[in-house]
């Protein structure tokens, strides 16, 4: 992982979290300011509100990452919490390297068309696609902006939808997936268990069809308690997601409750 804390008492136990979930944080470094923190409102049915302090955030520079990084066979994987100029650079050069590249669009803010162009795979929840289709001149409801972003720049675009599941699009097929069927606590990281979770899964060798079968579960996973927010928690999502359980009836729950269809063609 790549990004930056300050130097306050946020940064340590930031540090810790990610290292006790297996993550190298080698690649973060200290800036200047104060480390980007994020204030959470949860209502009685699970939905949040999120007010963001981005602080170092904006220091994260593209010269963190080496070329060696930026090769074949691996996955980057960004979103917007940095600087755009940041970004673009970053996607140029994964892009050259030959790196797959994949975008999750949050906080949404309008992109050029070259960019999105340049990526493999855009991540976005309904609200995101609508506010980049927009400046885009793209129309429609749920799906059609999406599916129009994706036939005209050919790049592929995954619309989460919460507990309808989500919708991907790409240059070689469209495909629909449902979610857990669970009654949401809060859904603070959802999107980013999805996202996360498709990344880990292209990067493992799985097409875009086979990445949202895993990503779907994990996302519905963190919904409730003892969700999944380490290691231990991807190795239940993984059980259910094979359709095997080695703790009980409590994965095989899970992995009966999404549904997926591998070749289904959306009809819009």
């Amino acid at each position: 992982m790549y990004g930056c804390v300050g130097r306050d008492g946020f940064a340590e136990p930031a540090l810790e979290l990610l290292c006790q979930g297996g993550v190298d944080v080698s690649g973060i470094r200290e800036g200047e300011g104060a480390t980007g923190c994020a204030m959470v409102c949860v209502d009685g049915a699970g939905k949040n509100q999120i007010v963001v302090a981005s602080g170092t955030n904006l220091e994260v520079g593209v010269a963190q990452v080496s070329d060696a990084m930026l090769v074949p066979g691996n996955t980057v994987l960004l979103q917007l919490e940095v600087t755009d100029a940041e970004n673009h650079a970053l996607i140029k050069r994964a892009r050259l390297g030959g790196a797959c590249v994949l975008l999750n669009s949050a906080p949404a803010r309008a992109q050029p068309d070259h960019v999105l162009a340049a990526l493999d795979v855009l991540v976005v929840n309904e609200i995101e696609a609508d506010m980049l289709a927009d400046p885009l001149g793209e129309e429609g409801g749920d799906m059609e902006p999406a599916q129009a972003l994706s036939r005209r720049l050919e790049l592929a675009v995954v619309v989460t939808l919460g507990g309808r599941g989500a919708l991907a699009f790409s240059p070689v097929g469209d495909w629909s997936i449902g979610a857990l069927s669970v009654t949401p606590v809060d859904s603070t990281g959802a999107g980013d268990a999805f996202i996360g979770t498709l990344a880990a899964a292209m990067d493992g060798g799985a097409d875009l069809a086979g990445a949202l079968h895993p990503a779907s579960v994990a996302g519905g996973a963190r919904l409730y308690p003892g969700g999944c927010p380490d290691r231990s928690g991807r190795c239940r999502c993984s059980a259910a997601a094979a359709g095997r359980s080695s703790s009980g009836s409590a994965s095989y729950m899970i992995h009966e409750a999404w549904y997926y269809q591998p070749s289904h063609r959306l009809q819009l």
